[in-house]
């Protein structure tokens, strides 16, 4: 289903992301918003935390995207997403829970 298919709820994202490199040392490199899903290039600075800059990332965008939904009256993306939550024991469930972290980038051809 398409998520992101307003920029209302890219913006969420895109938010979001602005406040983490503000406030939680966030590095954001790169991000591309399909209708779906995100891709984004990240890393945080020194002393900071990714996996929690991560985790709060979720929690919050997820939250502000249900509130958009159900303002929107979008049942049907609500409705899978709570049957995604269910499954796992959760209320609702937006965001996958694996992600891929490299730990260094390397110049093509290197």
């Amino acid at each position: 289903q398409c998520v992101f298919k307003t920029e209302q709820y890219a913006q969420i994202i895109v938010e979001s992301l602005n406040y983490c490199r503000k406030e939680k040392g966030l590095l954001l490199f790169g991000l591309v918003v399909m209708l779906n899903h995100i891709h984004y290039m990240i890393s945080c600075k020194e002393g900071y935390d990714l996996t929690g800059i991560i985790r709060d990332f979720k929690r919050y965008t997820s939250t502000e995207t249900v509130k958009l939904l159900e303002q929107n009256n979008e049942r049907l993306l609500l409705h899978i997403f709570r049957k995604a939550g269910k499954r796992q024991g959760t209320k609702i469930k937006i965001w996958q829970d694996e992600y891929l972290i490299a730990q260094r980038f390397l110049p093509l051809g290197g």
